[in-house]
């Protein structure tokens, strides 16, 4: 029974997975024909290659790329493909100041700010900036 159990588990372990799609994590990979560091390097695949897992032995697997079949450790495979980072440009807009009120309302306090503005507290209870003129 412990034999029967014991290639039970190598044939699972040894079948492919169908049409699992993975793709190599980083550029500069490379491809093994052996599942050993050691082994020679079949060929150096790029980040995001797509390929097809064949076989797992212990931490290495199987794959088919497009072009080659050979062994890579299985940290260096995703199931998902990098998407490339994008920069984005935000623009600022140019400060502008705010409209200026240039007519003169009798009986309205005008407030001259500390740096020379002129202005009201309109209805809202924000500041209305004015022409300097009205604080003079």
């Amino acid at each position: 029974m412990k034999y029967l159990f014991a290639g039970f588990l190598a044939l699972c372990l040894s079948t492919p997975i169908i049409s699992q799609k993975v793709f190599v994590r980083d550029d500069n990979t490379n491809l093994f024909g052996t599942p050993s560091a050691e082994g020679k390097v079949v060929t150096v695949l790029k980040k995001n290659t797509e390929a097809e897992i064949l076989k797992y032995h212990e931490t290495w697997i199987l794959i088919q790329s497009p072009e080659y079949v050979g062994w890579l450790e299985s940290r260096l495979l995703s199931t998902i493909q990098a998407v490339p980072q994008k920069t984005m440009v935000v623009e600022t807009a140019t400060p502008t100041r705010p409209e200026t009120v240039t007519t003169y309302t009798p009986g309205r306090t005008y407030i001259r700010g500390s740096r020379g503005g002129c202005y009201y507290i309109n209805s809202n209870g924000n500041k209305t900036y004015v022409a300097r003129s009205f604080c003079d």
